[in-house]
C-alpha cells in the first residue's frame, strides 16, 4: 500500500502541471456539484506471462527439461465504482474500486511423461481498491456538455483463486483519457448533474498471479453513469 500511495502522489504532481485553460465561474464544474458517484462496466485485455521451464539436475551436472509452461490471464469484463471530489475547477480526486473474474490458463508442453499439450484453467476473482487523479481539459471542451479528461491512478490488487485455497496481492497502475457528457444539469436540484463518462487506458500490474515476476501491461476501457451532488 505504501508503494501505491507514493505512486499516486507522483501522479498528482504530474497532472497538476497539465495546462487546462483559463476558468471562469460559469465554467466551474463545481457549480454542478462537488461530490460525484459513478458506476459502470469495465474491460481489461488479456495478459500473457513469460514461459517457464521446469528442470531437474542430471548425473553429469546438467539440467534436464521436464516440461515448459506458459500462462495467460484472459480478457474480462467487470464492474467499477467511483466516489469523487472536485478539488478545483480542473482537478478531481477519486476513490476507485473494481471487481472482475478473469480466467487464468496454463499451456503445458514438452512434458516427458505425457504426450500433447495440456491447457488447464482456473477462474480468478480480482479486486482492486485505490485512487485516481482526474484532470479536466476544459480548453478542449466540445460544445456545452462534453468535456475531455486525462487521468492516472494506483491501486492495491488482490487476486483469489476460485478454489479459495490461495490469495495473492500486487499493485495496479493505470493512465489514460476519455470524455464526460452531461445529460442533465440542474444546479438547484438533487442530484445537480447526471451524465456519462467513458475512457480508454493502459493498465500495468505487478506481482499478483504473474508467475514470471515481471511487470505486465494490458489495454483497458471503462464506462459509467455518474451523478454529482
Amino acid at each position: 500500500m505504501k508503494r501505491t500511495a507514493v505512486a499516486l502522489a507522483c501522479v498528482a504532481a504530474a497532472l497538476s502541471t497539465v495546462p487546462l485553460g483559463a476558468q471562469t465561474p460559469s465554467d466551474d464544474p463545481r457549480a454542478g456539484g462537488r461530490f460525484e458517484l459513478a458506476i459502470g462496466p469495465d474491460w481489461i485485455g488479456r495478459t500473457r506471462f513469460n514461459a517457464i521451464t521446469a528442470t531437474e539436475p542430471t548425473a553429469s551436472g546438467g539440467q534436464f527439461a521436464l516440461f515448459s509452461s506458459s500462462q495467460q490471464l484472459g480478457s474480462t469484463a467487470g464492474i467499477e465504482g467511483r466516489i469523487g471530489f472536485h478539488l478545483t475547477a480542473a482537478l478531481e480526486l477519486d476513490a476507485v474500486g473494481s471487481y472482475a473474474s478473469p480466467t487464468l490458463a496454463a499451456m503445458v508442453s514438452g512434458d516427458v511423461e505425457a504426450s500433447g499439450v495440456a491447457a488447464p484453467s482456473i477462474a480468478v476473482r480480482q479486486f482492486t481498491i485505490g485512487a485516481a487523479v482526474v484532470a479536466h481539459v476544459r480548453r478542449l471542451r466540445i460544445g456545452s456538455r462534453t468535456l475531455p479528461f486525462v487521468e492516472a491512478g494506483a491501486a492495491y490488487l488482490r487476486e483469489l483463486y476460485e478454489t479459495g485455497s490461495l490469495a495473492v496481492s500486487g499493485q495496479q497502475y493505470h493512465f489514460g483519457g476519455g470524455l464526460s457528457y452531461e445529460i442533465v444539469s440542474r444546479p438547484a436540484r438533487f442530484p445537480k448533474t447526471i451524465g456519462l463518462r467513458g475512457d480508454v487506458r493502459a493498465v500495468v500490474r505487478t506481482s499478483g498471479v504473474a508467475t514470471d515476476g515481471r511487470t505486465h501491461a494490458s489495454p483497458a476501457a471503462a464506462g459509467a453513469l455518474f451523478a454529482r451532488f
